[in-house]
């Protein structure tokens, strides 16, 4: 696997440069040389590059493009709205909900979510973007997962309206009936492209939130089975399940 950086849109794909702290990462921490080649995120499209130049004092590093590459991404684009949670739980939901295929992640403050987010948290989403950044080129993604923090149900909604987001799974442990799988199924059957799964705080949900999803939202309630997950082990097995109902589990 040739290792990747995302860029921007470069317009012409005629010579990208690659700079700031992914130049600086190959130019002088890898210490690339001409000749070898990368492979080039540029507005969702990847493509194989040469190295055609590299400037180790300036942290810097020139491609020259020679073809675009067969798409990594899942049919169905998947949005993680994933409550809150304490520690550095988040960091690892990011970074493998990432090499799963998460196209997006909406950080929920829920009702009984532990930690609050203040004006201070903003490093958080900062460090997430980077998370997200450099498990998208370990995973060989061509899409660099957006990081997003919504505040309330209304932000939720309004969020996913712009984004054209209309149908939401709710795992929800008081549901018991209708399984994440099945939902998915009937998804693909439905040729549903934007897929959104909405995951609770370590407390769960509280019952006026839960009804606030259901009905603002549309959400369906789904279950992940008998067994009570953490909150950072739900969002990341509902993903897989997701992907492997529709096929995205399996070669090609």
């Amino acid at each position: 696997m040739l290792p990747r950086v995302f860029l921007p849109d470069a317009g012409g794909i005629d010579a990208l440069v690659v700079s700031g702290e992914q130049g600086h990462h190959f130019a002088r921490v890898l210490r690339v040389r001409e000749g070898e080649q990368i492979v080039a995120v540029c507005a969702g499209t990847p493509w194989l590059c040469s190295v055609r130049g590299v400037r180790p004092d300036l942290g810097e590093m020139t491609l020259q493009p020679i073809e675009p590459c067969s798409s990594h991404e899942p049919r169905v684009r998947l949005t993680l709205i994933q409550s809150l949670a304490k520690g550095d739980k988040m960091d690892a939901i990011m970074q493998h909900g990432t090499e799963l295929g998460c196209a997006e992640f909406v950080v929920y403050v829920a009702d009984r979510s532990v930690v609050k987010w203040t004006e201070s948290s903003g490093s958080k989403a900062r460090r997430w973007n980077k998370i997200v950044r450099e498990a998208a080129a370990q995973s060989q993604r061509d899409v660099q997962p957006a990081v997003t923090v919504c505040m309330s149900v209304s932000d939720l909604k309004s969020h996913l309206q712009t984004c054209d987001v209309h149908r939401v799974a709710l795992c929800d442990e008081m549901e018991t009936s209708l399984g994440i799988v099945p939902f998915a199924r009937q998804c693909s059957i439905d040729a549903i492209a934007d897929l959104a799964v909405c995951i609770g705080p370590e407390g769960g949900w509280s019952d006026d939130e839960r009804q606030r999803l259901i009905s603002e939202l549309g959400a369906q309630p789904v279950t992940l089975g008998r067994r009570q997950l953490r909150t950072e082990t739900a969002g990341l097995a509902a993903l897989v399940a997701i992907l492997a109902a529709i096929g995205e589990m399996e070669g090609n």
